[in-house]
């Protein structure tokens, strides 16, 4: 397929659906911060966050992961889930 021989009208369309179409398989392959903070925070599973069935056996293998594995490490992951969270919020309202 050669740039030249397609229309005006058809360049447009067929950015919208790659950049759809790159949007969606990131998103469908990137893992949420709620999956991810029981590896980062040890902490978390023992306050029973983890989605993991079983945290009792992760907990002999899991350290943490640096600085969340510090005294202030599960404060600092509240602290990401609410800039998230109020960051979602902002998209929402500015966009209405």
């Amino acid at each position: 397929m050669r740039i030249e021989t397609l229309s005006f009208r058809t360049l447009p369309t067929l950015v919208l659906v790659l950049t759809f179409l790159s949007y969606a398989s990131y998103h469908v392959t990137r893992k949420t911060i709620s999956m991810v903070k029981s590896v980062l925070d040890p902490k978390t599973a023992e306050l029973g966050l983890s989605p993991w069935p079983s945290p009792h056996i992760l907990r002999t293998y899991v350290t943490g992961w640096a600085p969340f594995n510090t005294p202030s490490g599960t404060s600092m992951l509240g602290l990401i889930t609410t800039y998230q969270t109020l960051a979602s919020i902002f998209l929402y309202v500015n966009s209405a």
